[in-house]
Parts: structure tokens; sequence; C-alpha cells
């Protein structure tokens, strides 16, 4: 369980006219991947049943850490397959920093007229989402804005390493 005593597995969430399913590694069980097409673990692990058969998108954070710099561009790639209308999950260890940072990060770019992307986040899938400064600077700076200084008082950013995007894997053919 979350040391939070929350629980994420595969929670269907809205931000515009999209859906994304989220989750936390430690709740996912292989049958809970089946439903989709594409799948996004934003941490090591990936669980899939024998015979489970989706694109796999890796784009591996650090915990705590902020993203690199081709996250917004990653952002944009995954609101194209989103609205491909194709079924997506993404997830990390414990379903809150990064996972939080990506569906905060897609509201900031779908919902413009939203002005607090974090606090909209925490009201649409747990009061957690979101845990670092770093975290809360690159969704903002996906707005234009400097993150307000509630979230800069949290955990201190990790340092990333250059990646170029999301690492393609795997792409089922079945669906």
């Amino acid at each position: 369980g979350s040391k939070y005593g929350c629980s994420h597995r595969g929670i269907p969430i809205q931000v515009g006219d999209l859906t994304i399913h989220l989750g936390a590694d430690r709740d996912l069980k292989p049958e809970d991947f089946a439903p989709f097409d594409i799948v996004i673990p934003l941490c090591t692990s990936l669980h899939s049943g024998f015979g489970q058969r989706f694109e796999v998108l890796s784009y591996r954070l650090q915990d705590y850490g902020g993203v690199p710099e081709s996250w917004s561009a990653a952002m944009d790639y995954l609101i194209d397959r989103l609205r491909e209308g194709r079924k997506v999950m993404a997830y990390c260890m414990g379903g809150h920093g990064r996972t939080g940072t990506l569906l905060a990060s897609l509201i900031a770019k779908l919902e413009p007229e939203v002005e607090d992307p974090i606090a909209a986040a925490r009201s649409r899938y747990c009061s957690h989402a979101v845990e670092s400064s770093g975290q809360a600077e690159v969704i903002f700076a996906l707005k234009g804005m400097e993150a307000p200084s509630q979230y800069l008082k949290t955990y201190p950013s990790v340092s990333y390493g250059h990646t170029s995007g999301f690492q393609q894997y795997g792409v089922g053919t079945d669906r």
C-alpha cells in the first residue's frame, strides 16, 4: 500500500475532451494492462500478462525529480496518441510524483483556462499528486509561468540527465 493509504489501479481521468488512465506500479496487476493500446511506465517496471499486446512508451523519470528538456514535446506526442483514440495507461511506482506530473502537464497543455494544474490534478486524481519543486516548475513552465511558492517548499529537485523523449518498444499488432 501507499505511504498515504491510497490505491491507484488504472483510474480514468478526464483532461479536456480526452481520457487517460493513471496508476501505481505497486497497485497494478498484469490483468490491469489488458484493455490498453499504450502503456507508459514512468519508472522501471512493466508487468504484463502472457499474450498481452500493447505499445510501450517508456519515459523513465527520477523519483522526486524534474523532467528532461523534451518533456513538452513528449506531452504533445502523448496528446496526439490520445486524440487518435488510443487507450493509454501511465504509472510510476507510487502513482503520485511522476504520474501526477504527467497529469498536471496534460492539464496545463489541454486546459489553458485552468490557473493551477497541480490543484486540478490533485482534485481529479489524488491529493498527493506532484511531489517536488522540480515537478511543479516544469508544469507551470508549460503555461509560461513561474511555479507558485506553495509548490516550492516540497522535496528538492533531482538533477536529470539528457533524454530525447519517449522510447518506443513492442508495438502490438492485434489491436
